[in-house]
C-alpha cells in the first residue's frame, strides 16, 4: 500500500458543518511536473478499463492508476482506453515529487 492517500489531495470543504473533498479543486494541474522522460506504452487489450493493472505494471501498486490516467486525460477509462493508444507514463520520482508538494501546500 502506498505511503499516500489519494484523497489528501483534495482541498477540504466544510459544507453546513460536514467535510467534503472537493474534486473540483484538484492539485494535481497545479503540482504535477514531469522532470525525467516519461516512457510510452502501447495499450493491450488487457489494459481496457483496467488502469489499476497499468498502474501494477508500472510502480508495483494499483495506487497511482489514478495519475497515469490524468496525466493521459483519460477520464473514462471504459471508453478511452482503446487497443494500441499510445500512452504516457510518468516516472515514480515525479510522482513522488508532486506528492511532496501537495502536502506541502495542505499543510500550509
Amino acid at each position: 500500500m502506498s505511503r499516500f492517500n489519494r484523497t489528501n489531495f483534495f482541498p477540504l470543504d466544510t459544507i453546513q458543518g460536514v467535510g467534503e473533498r472537493d474534486l473540483v479543486k484538484n492539485l494535481f494541474n497545479d503540482f504535477f511536473i514531469a522532470r525525467y522522460p516519461m516512457r510510452f506504452y502501447a495499450i493491450e487489450k488487457n489494459d481496457i478499463a483496467r488502469p489499476d493493472l497499468l498502474s501494477i505494471k508500472f510502480y508495483g501498486t494499483n495506487d497511482y492508476w489514478w495519475i497515469v490516467c490524468r496525466v493521459n486525460k483519460i477520464d473514462d477509462v471504459w471508453n478511452d482506453l482503446v487497443v494500441g493508444q499510445i500512452i504516457q507514463v510518468p516516472e515514480i520520482l515525479d510522482i513522488n515529487d508532486f506528492f511532496q508538494s501537495v502536502r506541502a501546500q495542505l499543510t500550509r
